[in-house]
């Protein structure tokens, strides 16, 4: 008889249409239908031997802040009643930019911007009760099973480069997490992967509802394993996207690239080993985040009024979509700054920021693997420098999990540099290292 009890859900949470898509804030993208719908997707393990139990949600959502992850966590643990704690419970995005805004951004300005999106708070409340409701499901049909871990790889030599800071010489990761459950008759139940990668093949001009790439691999999968749930994590995309090799924003292009990870899963997938036994750990830690100096509001200022000066410059010259998108997304970084400055200024800071504290990490332990859960945006270089340092061989990083930073968590090199993910970000360049520092610690007390 295993050892292991597992549950699995899977509920779509496709927003009516007219609801606002994020992603792209200076675009008006009032939604006009469903291309392919959205899902959140839960994952329940326990260990027979030791009461320790993990759920994993994984959804196709922009983000999720953190009073919204509490408030689903807080939701399942009462309705529970098997005994749950919060860190017992990773919530995670896959961050595609053709789903709802779900968390609040800034008022608008009278200084040109084009568009500022909204929230529909309707939608949210329903969207945070689904979500609930299918943690609660996964819970209410435990059946014994056995589960399989590996990794597959898709990089470079497969067309993908990744880094859109440098696309040329940028660090990127081809590595892909593999955890797989299935039920003691062999029928697969939960396929769950990951790879660092935004989910940006289709662009503010889509005004369709839509996973984008993670959505495609979901339909690849249902047809070989029709039985299984599909879930995505989100790998250390804070500079990684398809900007610099696809051919095309197209729902094509997203497919394209979609069976192409598919493909190396699949390769992967008959090679692992079945286990009935599991181990399982769950932390949550604090991370101290220290915030940029803003009370240069004329400084930031004037590098909006530049950074809008060179857009127009790169526009009047026929620039390409590439160079423009990028130029268009250096002003959008430059408004954020002056945004954040004109909150410092006001003594409002403290307020925005309180939907998305306290900010925490959380590592959970599958028998020799971790899986290192962070919340925000963060930079390639932080998650490999994680796996590096790790004491555990097989260590995966998600990001857009149990929450949002303040922004782009970025490193020293890239902040010298400015752009986008650097002004966008309020954190103090020291928060990527101190993080990393924090996370290899933990790391180190669970193998000891």
């Amino acid at each position: 008889m295993s050892k292991i009890l597992a549950g699995t859900s899977i509920g779509e949470i496709s927003p009516p249409q007219g609801i606002q898509l994020g992603g792209y804030p200076h675009y008006e993208r009032l939604n006009t239908g469903v291309h392919d719908p959205l899902y959140a997707t839960w994952l329940y393990l326990k260990d027979e031997r030791s009461s320790e139990q993990i759920l994993i949600m994984s959804s196709d959502l922009l983000i999720l802040t953190r009073s919204q992850v509490d408030k689903i966590k807080q939701t399942i643990i009462a309705g529970s009643n098997i005994g749950l704690r919060p860190e017992q419970i990773n919530i995670t995005c896959s961050h595609t930019h053709s789903a709802p805004i779900t968390g609040a951004d800034f008022p608008a300005n009278d200084d040109n911007e084009s568009y500022v999106e909204s929230i529909d708070e309707e939608y949210v409340a329903w969207l945070l009760n689904k979500c609930a409701d299918l943690g609660l499901e996964a819970l209410a049909n435990p059946f014994p099973a056995e589960i399989a871990q590996g990794k597959a790889y898709r990089g470079k030599e497969h067309g993908i480069k990744g880094n859109r800071r440098d696309p040329e010489n940028g660090p990127a990761d081809p590595e892909m997490p593999i955890l797989l459950v299935r039920d003691l008759s062999g029928q697969l139940r939960a396929i769950y992967v990951a790879y660092s990668m935004h989910p940006t093949f289709l662009h503010a001009e889509s005004e369709l509802v839509s996973a984008d790439y993670p959505g495609a691999m979901r339909v690849y999968f249902a047809k070989k394993f029709p039985s299984a749930v599909f879930m995505f994590g989100q790998g250390a995309s804070g500079d990684q996207s398809s900007r610099y090799f696809r051919t095309g924003q197209t729902f094509a292009e997203a497919k394209r690239f979609a069976d192409l990870l598919s493909e190396g899963i699949m390769e992967v997938i008959p090679q692992l080993s079945y286990t009935d036994t599991v181990e399982l750990k769950n932390v949550m830690v604090p991370i101290n985040v220290k915030l940029k100096d803003f009370g240069d509001l004329p400084g930031a200022e004037r590098r909006l009024a530049e950074c809008r000066r060179r857009e127009q410059e790169i526009i009047d010259a026929g620039g390409s979509y590439t160079e423009t998108q990028t130029a268009n997304l250096w002003v959008l970084g430059a408004e954020y700054g002056v945004r954040y400055a004109r909150l410092h200024t006001a003594g409002d800071m403290d307020t925005y920021l309180a939907e998305n504290r306290p900010y925490t990490f959380q590592i959970t332990l599958i028998n020799d693997a971790a899986y290192v859960f962070l919340p925000g945006e963060i930079f390639m270089e932080f998650s490999l420098a994680i796996k590096e340092r790790s004491p555990f061989e097989d260590t995966f990083v998600f990001t857009l999990s149990n929450g949002y930073l303040p922004g782009y968590c970025v490193t020293r090199e890239e902040a010298e540099m400015g752009g986008y993910e650097v002004w966008q970000g309020m954190m103090d360049v020291s928060v990527g290292y101190d993080l990393v520092d924090s996370v290899v610690a933990t790391l180190k007390q669970l193998h000891g």
